[in-house]
């Protein structure tokens, strides 16, 4: 495991100001399974799920004109598993990318294809941290749209599908990926309130 601050914050200022030219070094890249996660992911994945937890049962949240706070061990559990699965779904992620590969005239290359999904996952990673502020969260979910745009970059540049299948892969991949995590989202709801928020779990 290697932390490298300066290459995952340039990684993440370049795919955001000029995503075109930071995929177009990362094609030339040589990477592994293991470096893309142990160098990269473990450590980015890890801000939204910190950031809620802060949120949640530090700063608390507003229904109205009364705020909460969420229970610490419940907050915690949360932020367990929200970190696991934000790890599962990329790896998720790039699986479906791989196994649509040769239906848009591209190659399977897991590693090509976990690029994509990991480093076009770290955009909303990065976002995440707004989730710290209870009134930003909702402007988190949206900055995170912004992923989606590195993403088809991602599959443009790095899988070169077919130029008349550049958006048929993208689409299929977008819509398989939010079935996806949907089920991982609402499993990790269920596990730590038990499949959503009651005035009882509230302080």
């Amino acid at each position: 495991m290697k932390f490298d601050f300066k290459f995952i914050m340039d990684r993440l200022v370049n795919l955001i100001i000029k995503p075109q030219e930071e995929w177009g070094k990362i094609k030339g890249e040589t990477s592994s399974v293991n470096s893309l996660f142990l160098n990269y992911a473990i450590f980015l994945a890890a801000v939204p799920a910190i950031a809620g937890f802060i949120g949640y049962s530090i700063i608390g949240f507003s229904f109205g004109t009364v705020s909460y706070r969420v229970p610490v061990g419940r907050s915690f559990l949360w932020m367990i598993f929200q970190y696991i699965f934000a790890l599962a779904g990329a790896f998720i992620l790039g699986l479906i990318i791989d196994a649509l590969a040769t239906s848009f005239d591209s190659k399977k290359e897991l590693v090509d294809s976990l690029k994509v999904a990991v480093y076009a996952s770290s955009i909303s990673w990065a976002f995440g941290i707004l989730m710290i502020v209870p009134g930003l969260r909702l402007i988190s979910a949206l900055a995170s749209l912004y992923a989606l745009y590195i993403m088809f970059l991602g599959l443009r540049e790095i899988k070169t599908p077919g130029k008349d299948k550049e958006v048929g892969y993208f689409v299929v991949t977008i819509i398989v990926a939010i079935v996806i995590f949907v089920i991982l989202g609402y499993l990790t709801t269920l596990i730590a309130f038990g499949g959503g928020f009651r005035p009882g779990m509230l302080r």
